[in-house]
């Protein structure tokens, strides 16, 4: 399997990279992300990139490139998931150099967290901002972590009653 998949549809690129991707992939992950993003989108709406990359480390080179799609004239909101703030951290430099920020959410979280998926596509889809754990209001191109909810803090239901 390749370290990487990308798809394209109507409403833009989903992109993961997986745990085997390799530097070695980088530059058929980056050519695959540019023919995809050149054929994403219905006519009259610029696609949008939703990138998983927690579970791959990214050399600069990657995340230059990453950057490169990210900044297109043609792509309108993105998110991306990652792992590592550090990596978080160069991404949003790029971005802020590029003066792209305001379109793209960088969202940093661990694990398979449901809730940061569906607030990346939600920002793509309908410009909804993420919102961390908090009810505060994101700013834009700011790094949030969403946090792991510990077991004590998950919210219990009263078992539902027969009808009589």
């Amino acid at each position: 399997m390749k370290g990487f998949s990308i798809a394209a549809n109507d409403w833009g690129v989903h992109a993961i990279l997986y745990k085997g991707f390799t530097e070695a992939d980088s530059a058929a992950w980056l050519a695959a992300l540019r023919e995809a993003a050149g054929t994403a989108g219905k006519a009259g709406r610029a696609p949008g990139l939703f990138a998983d990359l927690r579970d791959a480390t990214l050399s600069s080179a990657s995340l230059d490139g990453l950057s490169a799609q990210l900044t297109r004239t043609s792509m309108a909101r993105s998110a991306v998931l990652l792992s590592d703030p550090a990596t978080a951290k160069r991404l949003r430099a790029a971005l802020d150099t590029a003066n792209a920020a305001h379109a793209v959410r960088i969202l940093v979280t661990d694990g398979r967290d449901r809730v940061s998926i569906a607030a990346a596509y939600s920002w793509i889809l309908n410009g909804t901002e993420p919102r961390a754990g908090r009810a505060t209001d994101a700013h834009s191109g700011e790094i949030l972590p969403f946090p792991v909810p510990a077991r004590d803090s998950l919210v219990t239901r009263p078992p539902m009653r027969a009808a009589s």
